[in-house]
């Protein structure tokens, strides 16, 4: 039997729907068995059992990330799955109880719909758990760079440099070529392309202005904007955005942006962005 372990659910909810339309026709039953009810001993011996016990080479064995296994097999039976439950008991010391919540049989055609609302269900919650864990790792990543030593001199290492040191945090490499043409020959900016990178450098250099995309790979423009401005107040924080509609723009400057830049970028926006900073007129005067 194919036994599928990476993107179990995935596959799930294809091969189910395959039997819907008609285009599978080598699944006449559907096994479903609830592997956390189950020992680390039983859980892991099964999906081989199963291939020894069914001996179905066109049958397919799906291992889900919660534990929960299908098989679907024209050889399944209400024979064999009586079989199957004394095979669990005698073989491997399963005791199943009186009302059996760890095992069903389904025949495909009469509970399609049935099994197409367990896979749907199954492969939504990996969705909404891989959101969950995302999100985690973004704060972890947010959290990550905040060296405490770095973090409470960054006013005092801006103030004390006389060239103005800028820092754009953008993933297209056209937009950073772009942005790098037009602030030369005046200005040298430091290049990101991505928001946790973008994160280290800010705390790195104590750049003088930010240049922020809000459209970032890893993590949202507005989301390093928040850190940043929690960490440094006196940020000078420009977004970049190629949705200048107000609602974002009002979004950023509300977040602590002192200015919004859409795309494609113009050079005396950009140039105008810089001059109203405090730094640009205060090392202006010192130059």
């Amino acid at each position: 039997m194919i036994s599928i372990t990476k993107r179990a659910e995935e596959e799930l909810v294809s091969i189910i729907k395959a039997i819907k339309v008609g285009l599978n026709a080598n699944s006449g039953s559907a096994l479903h068995i609830r592997g956390l009810a189950l020992g680390d001993t039983l859980f892991n011996q099964l999906p081989h059992l199963l291939d020894k016990w069914i001996g179905d080479p066109n049958g397919k064995i799906f291992v889900c990330e919660d534990r929960d296994i299908f098989i679907f097999s024209n050889l399944l039976t209400p024979k064999f799955y009586a079989r199957f439950r004394e095979m669990l008991h005698s073989e491997l010391g399963y005791e199943p109880t009186g009302e059996n919540t760890v095992t069903a049989l389904y025949d495909c055609h009469t509970h399609i719909l049935a099994l197409e609302a367990i896979a749907s269900d199954k492969l939504e919650k990996k969705i909404e758990q891989r959101a969950r864990e995302e999100e985690k790792r973004k704060a972890a990543a947010l959290n990550a760079h905040a060296n405490a030593e770095l973090i409470t001199t960054l006013a005092r290492r801006r103030n004390a440099r006389r060239a103005m040191q800028i820092l754009v945090i953008e993933d297209d490499p056209f937009s950073r070529r772009m942005i790098g043409l037009a602030l030369s020959p005046d200005f040298e900016a430091t290049f990101a392309d991505s928001g946790i990178s973008g994160l280290r450098d800010y705390v790195a250099l104590a750049p003088d202005i930010l240049f922020l995309d809000i459209n970032l790979p890893d993590i949202s423009g507005h989301g390093i904007l928040q850190k940043i401005i929690k960490i440094d107040p006196e940020a000078h924080v420009v977004m970049l955005s190629g949705n200048g509609n107000a609602e974002n723009v009002m979004k950023s400057i509300d977040a602590g942006a002192k200015g919004f830049v859409g795309k494609p970028f113009a050079r005396d926006k950009l140039l105008q962005c810089i001059k109203k900073s405090t730094a640009f007129n205060v090392k202006k005067k010192e130059a």
